[in-house]
């Protein structure tokens, strides 16, 4: 037979009523699950997006010049600018002797 010691004894062991108050429900636990749920399709949504993101910014980055590319690049580009001056000289020079617009 169960004594009254043996009583105390699982008293304090189990759980009782008022411990028990303030654990979640099952519904309670199944919203969580729901919600966990649809947390999980947003990171795997916004990993997708990152990754996309990140391989174009890749892309640009192998784009940009390096430093042994720039001198050359300046080069390009000062070549340019003097072909363009000249070609403005010309313009301006047929247009003063032959009054002819270009």
């Amino acid at each position: 037979m169960i004594s009254n010691d043996d009583i105390k004894k699982l008293g304090e062991v189990l759980a009782t009523k008022e411990d028990v108050k303030g654990l979640a429900t099952k519904g309670q636990i199944t919203g969580l699950e729901t919600h966990m749920n649809e947390l999980a399709r947003d990171v795997v949504r916004i990993e997708g997006e990152l990754k996309k993101e990140i391989g174009d910014v890749k892309e640009q980055v192998k784009q940009i010049p390096t430093r042994d590319e720039l001198p050359a690049l300046f080069e390009k580009s000062f070549e340019f600018a003097t072909l363009k001056a000249e070609h403005e000289r010309m313009k301006k020079i047929i247009r003063e002797k032959l009054q002819v617009e270009v």
